[in-house]
């Protein structure tokens, strides 16, 4: 019986990670202009990220943010809805 209830629990948490992990949810809402800035530091280190200009949605997966950085020049990057969160697919800073 307890090996029952086991098994039971063990299949029932492989079942609910399976649909976490899986199941498609709607995006949520983006990121502040803070947390941009500080997720593409983390790609590019001293990018200085000055203004985030605006946020141009592609499709309800896909996202567009131009910013300008402290040199002044233009430079943008591109966001993707993977794995239920927002993850930064491709940054270009122009120099």
């Amino acid at each position: 019986m307890y090996k029952k209830i086991i098994m039971f629990s063990l299949l029932a948490a492989v079942i609910v990670f399976f649909i976490y992990w899986f199941y498609p949810f709607k995006p949520s809402v983006f990121l502040s202009d803070e947390q941009i800035a500080l997720e593409i530091e983390e790609v590019i280190f001293k990018s200085n990220v000055k203004q985030v200009q605006d946020v141009i949605k592609i499709d309800e997966q896909h996202l567009f943010v131009p910013f300008i950085t402290e040199n002044q020049t233009y430079s943008g990057s591109y966001w993707e809805w993977k794995r239920n969160q927002w993850k930064l697919n491709w940054v270009k800073i122009n120099l």
